[in-house]
């Protein structure tokens, strides 16, 4: 660190500059966190919607086969 007022500024300058980036990175960071557990989300539903009772028929179809092979 230099004792000039010049070198004082450019240091100041930049750590509020680093501060900024780390500010903007947090936000990006947040943002790119609601996106991803809302899509989650979406992707959930939209699996129920289309295979769940195709997965429900499957596994009673299991369920029965396992009896019958029980019995």
């Amino acid at each position: 660190m230099r004792k000039t007022r010049d070198g004082y500024d450019a240091f100041s300058a930049t750590v509020i500059q680093a501060e900024k980036v780390d500010r903007l990175r947090n936000e990006v960071q947040i943002k790119h966190e609601e996106d991803y557990r809302e899509a989650l989300v979406t992707i959930k539903n939209d699996l129920k919607l289309m295979e769940g009772l195709d997965i429900k028929e499957n596994l009673q179809d299991q369920i029965r086969h396992w009896f019958i092979e029980c019995r």
